[in-house]
C-alpha cells in the first residue's frame, strides 16, 4: 500500500482553492462520495494518483497498479518486489509504504465484533434472538470447517434439496 500526499475523502478538510471539505467532521453530514463536493474532490485524488502512477512504470517496471482507495486511506495498492519498497518512497507523492498483508477475519466470535450487540440484544440476545428464522450466507472466509459456531452437517440438515427447509 502507498499512501500517496493526500488526504481521503473522510479526513480531508478543505484548505484547496474551489474544492470544500468532505470530512464529516468538518461538514458535520454523514459521508457521501456520491456528493457534489466528494466528486469535485475525487477528481483532484485522482490527478495526484494519475501523476504519481507514472512514476512506478518509469522507475519500477515490476511495478503494478492496484485499487485505488479514496474513501478513507488516500493512497494505491501497488504490488512491487520487497526490495523496492524504499525506492518507492522517492517517488513524488508518495508519503508511506505499508506491506499489505491478509489478516484472518474473525467475525464468528462475538456480535460485538460487526457491532450488532445492540441489535443482538433488542432481538432477546443468545436465548431468543434469530428464533424462528432460518437464515444462512456464505462467505469464504467467515465461516469454515473448523467453526464452532455451525458445522457444514447442520447446514446441510436444515436444508433440503433447493434450499428448502424440511
Amino acid at each position: 500500500m502507498v499512501k500517496l500526499d493526500h488526504d481521503s475523502l473522510a479526513a480531508y478538510r478543505g484548505g484547496l482553492p474551489g474544492l470544500p471539505a468532505t470530512s464529516p467532521a468538518t461538514t458535520g453530514r454523514a459521508p457521501d462520495t456520491s456528493s457534489t463536493e466528494a466528486r469535485r474532490y475525487g477528481e483532484h485524488i485522482q490527478q495526484v494518483e494519475n501523476a504519481f502512477l507514472g512514476e512506478p512504470a518509469r522507475k519500477i517496471p515490476e511495478a503494478a497498479a492496484g485499487r485505488r482507495i479514496r474513501t478513507v486511506y488516500g493512497g494505491i495498492a501497488l504490488r512491487i518486489p520487497g526490495d523496492k519498497a524504499a525506492e518507492v518512497l522517492t517517488l513524488p507523492g508518495a508519503v508511506a509504504v505499508q506491506e499489505d498483508r491478509p489478516q484472518p477475519l474473525l467475525t464468528d466470535s462475538s456480535p460485538a465484533f460487526p457491532g450488532a450487540g445492540t441489535i443482538h440484544d433488542q432481538l432477546g440476545g443468545n436465548d431468543s434472538a434469530g428464533k424462528g428464522i432460518l437464515a444462512f450466507a456464505v462467505h469464504p472466509k467467515a465461516v469454515w470447517r473448523q467453526s464452532g459456531r455451525i458445522s457444514y452437517t447442520t447446514i446441510l440438515d436444515a436444508a433440503g434439496p433447493g434450499g428448502q427447509r424440511r
